[in-house]
């Protein structure tokens, strides 16, 4: 392992998104390929622990220990894609171990007192409450410190592994196997690193609901481990928790780093949304671009940075004011006559008052002309209608729309163009603008903006609400009632079209600079490769 390497590219590390997850799923896999350290001609050949194995196995059948299993199929070169040093075997974990699955203990078995109970979660926390038992459990069920345990259930990434026990006595639950290796051939560490080198196969072969799964034990058994004399095991297991301990440290300065960025998006977004006009939001703005490598490393702040331009669009920010305009209350007033119209002739149903705004819920000083509307006074969200796979197909002309978009097509229309698809279950709060005559389905809503309002700066402010927020409650879904209670900015029309053209050029350049970022992440992770391949595996003579 040449360490220059890794201190010689330190920054593209730690530049690197996720580059330390990436450097200690390497490090297990060069460490199975004999890649990590140097071989010893004079090493006894794992060859010979393999026959203590299966002496060991035979012993224990033949005194009635274990029973005898169904023999497993011979390795394929397939099942090891690459060449093994000199002296290396490979072994079917089946052949190697005998797995006693944990206790199926009930709920109405727990105590707080006794044995603890050992659960995945336990072994995924060292910290997490325990469940304990206080009544004699057959012994194949007890742990000791050195135990060899496999989770072979759970969440895919965080709980399925190999571990090995060493928190003193405690009992064993369902869904984790305590293994009893055969013979003396497997220094327990490397056989734990070994199959963690293989979790992306455990998880490819295992089954189950979504967040859920598991992988059955004649799956496991089949699972193919390598493994190399007994001393180079040991020099592995070393140089792996020295590689480990570098992958701590760059996980230390990653989080201080993260943290660095936070603070100064943060501080600088804090700045763009205190500004009280337009030449000081131009100001804040072009600090933004001027120094956007120094305040970004992440595409995810950047929605950070396009939900502050909603924010500052609402609030008469962004685009210069026409004193000349038609002021909003006279849009208003158009629009509550229109509404009024529609209820008298059955149209549209009369709805339940909503209250004044109070002064105590003016969230900011409005420009001059514009004014504050309840959402429910301006919108009516209409439900969709629900439509059965077999009547939604490819060949209709008409888009279906569900909480989040297009979900197929139909032969007839539903709702008139143009129009704001709402997500009101699933996906709720998420929003669609929709130029053509379409369908949605019950999953949203629909609504068209009255005459006197711009579809887009409606679609703008409704974005600026975030209303996915008031689906997260106690009911998921989007309640209209609570929306229509939103307050929305209404500037006049044609300083919403101003608004719409801002925001639209503004977007624009968020696309770009997110761009810029995503191929700088691709660019460093390719790289960051590279040079961890490098820095980790040994050139054999």
């Amino acid at each position: 392992m040449v360490l220059n390497v890794l201190f010689d590219n330190y920054e593209l590390l730690m530049d690197s998104p996720n580059s330390t997850v990436k450097m200690r799923k390497l490090i297990l896999q060069l460490a199975v390929q004999g890649k990590l350290v140097e071989q010893d001609p004079t090493d006894e050949p794992a060859s010979e622990l393999l026959k203590r194995i299966k002496a060991e196995k035979e012993k224990l059948i033949a005194e009635g220990k274990i029973k005898k299993q169904k023999p497993l199929s011979p390795i394929t070169e397939d099942e090891i894609p690459y060449e093994l040093p000199q002296g290396w075997e490979s072994i079917r974990i089946g052949n190697a171990i005998n797995m006693i699955n944990g206790r199926a203990f009930k709920p109405s078995e727990w105590n707080t007192v006794g044995l603890p109970i050992i659960r995945i979660q336990n072994l995924n926390n060292p910290v997490a409450l325990h469940n304990y038992c206080d009544f004699d459990v057959d012994q194949k069920f007890h742990l000791k410190d050195g135990d060899f345990l496999i989770s072979w259930s759970g969440t895919p990434g965080t709980s399925f592994g190999a571990f090995i026990w060493d928190r003193g006595p405690a009992v064993l639950n369902q869904h984790i196997f305590r293994c009893e290796l055969y013979g003396d051939s497997f220094f327990r560490p490397y056989l734990r690193l070994a199959i963690n080198a293989q979790l992306d196969e455990m998880i490819s072969q295992a089954h189950g609901g979504v967040g859920l799964q598991h992988i059955t034990k004649g799956k496991l058994e089949k699972l193919v481990v390598t493994f190399p004399p007994f001393a180079e095991q040991k020099g592995i297991v070393a140089k792996v928790d020295q590689l480990m301990q570098l992958c701590d440290q760059l996980d230390a300065c990653q989080k201080k780093a993260a943290t660095k960025y936070e603070s100064l998006n943060d501080a600088a977004l804090e700045k763009l949304l205190s500004s009280k006009t337009i030449d000081e939001f131009a100001i804040h703005w072009q600090f933004i671009c001027n120094n956007f490598g120094l305040i970004y490393n992440d595409p995810a702040h950047v929605n950070k940075l396009r939900q502050a331009i909603l924010q500052l669009a609402v609030q008469g920010k962004l685009a210069p004011q026409d004193l000349n305009d038609e002021p909003a209350s006279e849009l208003l007033k158009r629009i509550k006559a229109e509404k009024e119209k529609l209820i008298a002739e059955g149209k549209i149903k009369k709805q339940k008052p909503l209250s004044p705004i109070t002064e105590d819920e003016i969230p900011y000083e409005l420009p001059q002309g514009w004014e504050l509307s309840r959402l429910g006074k301006i919108l009516i969200f209409e439900y969709g209608k629900g439509l059965t796979k077999q009547q939604r197909s490819e060949k209709g002309s008409i888009p279906v729309y569900g909480s989040n978009g297009i979900v197929g097509y139909h032969d007839q229309y539903l709702i008139n163009s143009p129009c704001i698809i709402i997500g009101r279950k699933g996906s709720s709060g998420a929003l669609n603008i929709c130029y053509t005559d379409s369908w949605t389905t019950d999953v949203a809503y629909y609504c068209s903006p009255p005459k006197g309002l711009d579809l887009e700066y409606i679609y703008i402010s409704l974005k600026s609400l975030e209303l996915e927020k008031l689906g997260k409650g106690i009911k998921p879904g989007l309640n209209r009632n609570e929306a229509y209670l939103e307050i929305l900015s209404i500037p006049p029309l044609s300083e919403q079209k101003r608004i719409v053209a801002k925001v639209d050029q503004l977007m624009h350049l968020c696309d770009e600079l997110e761009t810029r970022l995503n191929q700088s992440k691709k660019d460093s992770e390719m790289l960051m490769q590279a040079v961890l391949q490098e820095a980790f595996t040994i050139k054999q003579a």
